[in-house]
């Protein structure tokens, strides 16, 4: 049983590196073909940025290699884990799905390019910021995965404290620059979770058609 966790705490660190190499794949293939940058935001979100991924690697590796917080481990249940390694996989699985959508778009700052047209299709059909949505389903499968209370909330918490700094910047740069258009995608998606209700009245005016 205690090597089972153990190997899907290794589960949980591959899904997370896959998460980082895509990303810096995908940043560095953006920097060969991106276009001349109109407008670039700097603040406390990247600073956030790189404490959330100093602790989120730091207390990973504490968790696996040491005894540090068997005071927050709950009774390990090898269908949860699997469950929570599903959830992670779905998870990475979302986030190819948007940096592929994205293409030269790939920033790690909030930046518009010369000539840069609103992206709404793919995921971004569905939500306003899929890949947040991807690191908050990632997040939930860390609860499951490493079977302690402390490190899934702790992670939770710290995302959530980069994307209220991350967020609104996003979407004010993003107004700024597509006015009327982002107003309107804006009122039609939702920021990380699909608006039920707008769905529910497309479907319902489709029968009708």
């Amino acid at each position: 049983m205690q090597d089972f966790d153990f190997w899907c705490k290794i589960a949980l660190g591959i899904i997370c590196y896959a998460f980082v190499l895509i990303r810096i794949s995908f940043i560095g293939y953006s920097k060969i073909h991106k276009t001349e940058i109109k407008r670039i935001e700097k603040g406390l979100d990247l600073i956030f940025l790189v404490l959330f991924l100093c602790y989120e690697v730091i207390t990973y590796f504490l968790l696996l290699l040491t005894s540090k917080f068997t005071w927050s481990s709950y009774p390990h249940i090898p269908w949860i884990s699997w469950l929570g390694v599903a959830i992670g996989i779905i998870s990475l699985l979302l986030f190819i799905w948007v940096q592929l959508t994205l293409g030269r778009s790939s920033s790690l700052k909030i930046e518009i390019q010369e000539l840069q047209e609103l992206i709404t299709k793919g995921p971004y059909n569905l939500v306003r910021h899929p890949m947040y949505t991807s690191l908050l389903i990632l997040h939930i499968g860390v609860f499951l995965m490493t079977s302690n209370w402390f490190i899934g909330a702790s992670w939770f918490a710290s995302l959530i404290l980069f994307l209220v700094f991350r967020i609104p910047k996003e979407e004010e740069a993003l107004l700024d620059e597509f006015g009327e258009l982002y107003q309107n995608y804006m009122n039609k998606k939702g920021r990380v979770f699909p608006k039920i209700s707008v769905y529910a009245i497309e479907k319902k005016s489709k029968h009708k058609i």
